[in-house]
């Protein structure tokens, strides 16, 4: 999805002065069973399953899903 909005994206050179750019990040995350899943990313193949991601904590102390 990343790639996609980046490919989409127009480039520094087509922005004119007074152009506003932002971008928004979207997470939607299950938990289940102790495993976390990225609810957004699609699934490869008929009977695929999709990939656990992990807890990690920063220097702060402030626990965050890794790999989204």
């Amino acid at each position: 999805m990343q790639k996609t909005i980046l490919d989409e994206s127009p480039s520094l050179e087509e922005l004119k002065e007074g152009d506003v750019v932002y971008s928004v990040w979207i997470s939607y995350a299950e938990i289940y069973n102790d495993y976390i899943y990225d609810l957004l990313e699609p699934i490869q193949g008929i009977g695929a399953k999709r990939v656990s991601l992990k807890l990690a904590m920063d220097s702060n102390g402030n626990t965050y899903i890794k790999g989204t």
